[in-house]
């Protein structure tokens, strides 16, 4: 259950005990909030209704498996874990300090912590642990400053032995309450974890991106840069048009939303046209997204397969178990440039551009892995193995 610290292992080591449970880093119990808070800072009634349902609704589970607390339901030891969150803490803990009290029958046990709850729902309506020496006047406290159905749930224990099921009757109110309360929580959650689905896509365009712009060369020529010829001239270009845009001024013109238009319609591949131009104005091309997201997956891929052919990584695939790829040698070169797509319209007078219509890339430069390895443990989904599985490509999928 949601509301109980779930007992993961039990075992016995040098005629020893131990219980393992989750931990919770920063919780507190109750004990410790109610003396921090002090006897004047009363808690609002909502959230008393929703510390009420959360641990009748943990006992109902327990109960529920024919098993109790056997007494070990306290202020003590039900713990503060976040806002307004609270969980029953070291169950099956009694069972074993207590062995004795089996003789008594389970029904009983289950009453008293139905009875535990309902004096701890006491002490943190009236803020002060001195509430049960006086549970009488405790009781009037809470009849003055609060409604007569949280009164009533708190007195019903006091004046009769009570299941959980009996009380549940009385949470009817708070239920409903705490059920709403949780359908607006998982809708902000959901909010929120879209609105980082979205980043997590931008991220990887990015990335991806800025490891094909402005690489360093490493051809046969030292006048053949590779980033600017193949498709790679079509990304570099790409990327002016996203982030270098100007006014007719020639001023930088900030567009967020041009940038973040761009970068979506490129990560779903949309067939919207777009004209590219270098910064002198003498190439011109005009592309779609799909364009354009293409040249980015076999421009990374190019990459991929270089880093393959490292050493590092084939170190590291026979250290995994894996056998070396065949036909791969360590500080290989980079499998050979892609051609340009056809169908595009492109005027070209760059003469070190010409080699972009079919000049094929080889190196015998082994690829700087290092520049790669990082990045790549995120968009092929974390873990440990920051590399795609031999055979796969990543391709980014529509939101």
């Amino acid at each position: 259950h949601a509301n109980v610290v779930a007992l993961r292992q039990a075992f016995v080591h040098q005629r020893a005990v131990f219980l393992v449970h989750d931990y919770w880093p920063g919780a507190q119990s109750l004990l410790d909030y109610v003396t921090s808070r002090g006897a004047g800072n009363l808690l609002p009634e909502n959230i008393l209704w929703s510390i009420a349902t959360q641990l009748f609704t943990a006992l109902r589970t327990v109960h529920d498996q024919k098993i109790s607390f056997r007494g070990g339901v306290s202020l003590q030891r039900v713990l503060l874990t976040g806002r307004n969150r609270v969980r029953l803490s070291s169950p099956g803990l009694m069972h074993i300090l207590e062995p004795g009290r089996e003789r008594t029958p389970e029904e009983d046990h289950m009453r008293e912590d139905v009875a535990a709850v309902a004096r701890i729902l006491l002490v943190l309506c009236c803020m002060s642990a001195q509430a049960l020496r006086n549970p009488k006047d405790s009781m009037d406290f809470v009849a003055t400053r609060y409604s007569k159905d949280l009164t009533a749930l708190v007195a019903a224990p006091f004046q009769r032995p009570c299941t959980v099921y009996d009380v549940l009757t009385l949470c009817s109110r708070g239920l409903l309450t705490e059920m709403d309360e949780l359908y607006s929580h998982s809708d902000a959650l959901e909010e929120h974890l879209s609105k980082q689905l979205e980043t997590n896509r931008m991220n990887r365009i990015l990335v991806k991106l800025n490891l094909v712009n402005e690489r360093p060369e490493y051809g046969k020529s030292e006048a053949a840069s590779w980033a600017e010829t193949g498709d790679r001239y079509i990304l570099k270009l790409f990327r002016d048009y996203v982030f270098h845009q100007t006014d007719d001024n020639g001023q930088p013109w900030l567009d967020i939303g041009h940038i973040m238009t761009s970068l979506n319609k490129l990560d779903i591949g949309s067939m919207e046209k777009i004209l590219l131009t270098s910064r002198d104005g003498r190439s011109i091309l005009v592309v779609t997204f799909a364009d354009v997201r293409k040249c980015l997956e076999e421009a990374f891929q190019e990459l991929v397969a270089g880093h393959r052919s490292t050493q590092y990584y084939q170190s590291k695939r026979v250290h995994s178990g894996q056998p070396a790829r065949p036909g791969l040698h360590h500080g290989g070169p980079l499998t050979p440039g892609r051609h340009a797509h056809s169908g595009m319209m492109h005027q070209h007078q760059h003469q070190h551009h010409h080699h972009h219509a079919g000049m094929a890339m080889n190196s015998s430069v082994p690829f700087p892995s290092s520049q790669i390895a990082a990045a790549g443990a995120n968009m092929y989904g974390g873990g440990g193995n920051p590399y795609p599985p031999d055979g796969h490509s990543f391709h980014p999928q529509p939101y």
